[in-house]
């Protein structure tokens, strides 16, 4: 896990944390991994990426995973903007 830098700058509390996982899957494991036939191994990159920030009395968060790539950072940056501007027309509500 790493923290990447602040997707929101200017707003409190803002973060955002990438965690990255290759998942082995297959059928029956063995207890050992070498004795998998290759064919029957699936190996899957996945990426969660975490944001968050403050609005009002509230702490908001987004979590977006994707795999084998991590899910666009185009569309993030448009979800984390649409639901900070929700969050503020609301916060005096939350």
């Amino acid at each position: 896990m790493f923290r990447l830098p602040d997707p929101l700058p200017g707003i409190e509390g803002g973060y955002e944390y990438r965690i990255a996982a290759t998942i082995i899957a297959g059928r029956a494991a063995p207890v050992e991994l070498a004795a998998y036939v290759p064919q029957q191994v699936k190996q899957v990159r996945l990426f969660m990426d975490l944001f968050g920030f403050i609005s009002g009395p509230t702490e908001i968060n987004l979590a977006a995973l994707g795999g084998p790539r991590p899910v666009s950072k185009k569309l993030e940056e448009r979800l984390l903007v649409l639901l900070y501007s929700r969050a503020e027309a609301h916060k005096h509500t939350l």
